[in-house]
């Protein structure tokens, strides 16, 4: 659904978490860290996980030179 609207919409983007938190499966805990609080909230240590890729999804969306990083 999501990728439908971003579609319609030119300047959208969709960023996926999902390679940022699972492999071939989406574990619950991750060298002893917990990464959801409920089954479809992330904890804050899950959430801080993300940091890296969405910053760098960000980053490019904003076309923001390798300069200013």
């Amino acid at each position: 659904a999501e990728l439908a609207v971003a579609e319609s919409h030119p300047r959208a983007t969709v960023f996926d978490p999902l390679p940022a938190l699972c492999t071939d499966v989406c574990p619950s805990a991750v060298e002893g860290t917990v990464l959801y609080q409920d089954a479809t909230h992330l904890s804050v240590d899950g959430s801080l996980r993300l940091s890296p890729s969405l910053r760098h999804s960000l980053l490019e969306v904003l076309d923001v030179s390798t300069a200013s990083r």
